[in-house]
Order: structure tokens, then sequence, then C-alpha cells
């Protein structure tokens, strides 16, 4: 039996596939979290008068689990952007699936403008952590990518995991699906810290009940401080609104999930 193993400094462009929907079942399909964070994105779009024709860019948006969800309630204008092509085309299948209307598009932040023009974006969300994979240098480049996309007063939304209130990931665990079929054991570390970030080593182990293991990953990823945070992007030209501090359901199960904050910027 094959064994698929994604690490190395590019561990992200082979870690999103059928797998990943598995292990992290609990989060991408959990109804409750899914609930809060649309209506904590639809509070923001309300409050800075975000149209339903409103040009959106989920970046790092996956499947699309959140712009599906807009989309249902009536936004028409949204682009989901990532490197999986396996999530792209299954957000598609859903997608064509509910009779919605949404642009998926394949391809690397690093060179988004390889794919969009300057200020075509009404806003450009980075939803449910997945900032903070390239390194530092890559991910600067990628907060100037976003500038560059968004139109002039645009909405920027980035949801992150703060270094400052970063929870206890040095520990093992087991969890299963509710079929017990599946078995994921996660493992993480931090390995390296400074005044601006910690960098976080994540093993994961994904393990069918007769099959055996059948895949293995080894996920690098930083948490950034938030004045690191903010100094980058006011220097890239972006104006800080707001932040909401751990505004998803708190649920100590899903680590990480628990401590998420949204960073709200204008261009």
């Amino acid at each position: 039996m094959k064994i698929i193993v994604a690490k190395g400094k590019n561990w992200f462009k082979n870690d999103f596939d059928k797998y990943y929907l598995i292990s992290n079942y609990r989060s991408l399909f959990n109804k409750k979290i899914l609930k809060k964070e649309i209506e904590e994105i639809l509070s923001i779009f309300k409050k800075y008068k975000v149209s339903k024709n409103s040009r959106i860019l989920d970046l790092h948006g996956g499947f699309g689990r959140i712009s599906l969800e807009l989309s249902k309630k009536g936004f028409s204008n949204i682009w989901v952007f990532d490197l999986s092509k396996y999530l792209i085309n299954f957000g598609k299948k859903i997608s064509s699936k509910n009779k919605l209307k949404i642009h998926y598009v394949y391809g690397n932040s690093l060179h988004l403008l390889k794919y969009f023009e300057k200020d075509f974006f009404d806003v450009v969300m980075v939803i449910a952590n997945s900032f903070g994979y390239c390194g530092p240098q890559d991910d600067i480049k990628i907060l100037y990518n976003i500038f560059n996309v968004l139109k002039k007063d645009g909405l920027f939304l980035l949801d992150v995991v703060l270094k400052e209130n970063m929870p206890d990931i040095a520990s093992k665990y087991w969890f299963s699906t509710p079929d017990n079929l599946w078995f994921i054991l996660r493992d993480g570390r931090v390995i390296s810290e400074n005044l601006n970030y910690s960098l976080v080593e994540a093993k994961e182990y994904v393990f069918h009940k007769y099959r055996g293991l059948l895949k293995y990953d080894i996920c690098n990823y930083y948490w950034y401080s938030e004045k690191y945070l903010k100094k980058l992007t006011k220097e890239i030209g972006f104006k800080f609104i707001k932040k909401i501090k751990n505004w998803l359901v708190q649920n100590k199960t899903l680590r990480s999930l628990s401590l998420r904050n949204m960073l709200v910027f204008k261009k």
C-alpha cells in the first residue's frame, strides 16, 4: 500500500488532498463553526457596506467552504483561489450540484497578478488560519499581492492564530472519524521563535482501520505576532481597522480553531 508523504518547504503543495478532508472533518464539516464564521463575516460585510455584487476573493479558500455559503446567501461575484487541484475540483462539483455561481481558480498566491488585474476586488479574505505556510519572505509577497489586487478602500479580512495567544500544541493526541474507520494521530511542537513569530512543526498520521497508515505529513507554518502583522501591513499600505479576538466558538478539542483572531484592514 502506497503511503502519501507531504513534507519539506513546500509541504502545502501536496498536503491538501482527499485525506485532508478526512483528517480535518471536525472543522471543515462542522455546521456550528461554519454558522459562526458566516455570521461574523456577514456582520463585517454589513458594517463596511459590502454588497452582494461586490467582487470577493476567497484566497487559500480550499473547496470554497465559506464561499459556498456566501453564494447561497446571494453573493454573486466570488472567486475561490487555491493551490490544491483536488480541493478546487471538489468545490466545483459541490457548486455545480447546488447550481451556485462561483469562479474557481487553481494557482499560487505568490503570483496572484498572473491571474487577476490590479484593483480588481472589493474584498479579499483569508479565512481559517490559511496564512503563514510559506515563510516570512514569501508571506510578505502574498500580502503585497493582496494589496495590489484590492480596489482603493477595499476590505482585507485576515483570520489567524496569533503568536501571543497560540494554543499549547506540544502534545500528541488521537481522534477518530464518527464511523470509526479512520484514526488520526497529531504531534506538534514549536521548533523556532522570535519576537515576530513562532515556527510550528506539526506531524500528522492518517490510518485506516483495515488498510493501515495511508498518509504521513510534516507541516511547518508560522504564527505571527499581532504587532508584526500590523507593522507589515502598514508598511505595505493597509490601514488597520479592527481586531475581533477569539471570535470563533471556543472548542478545546479543535485546538487552534478556538483561538482565531480576525484582523480587518482597508486599502
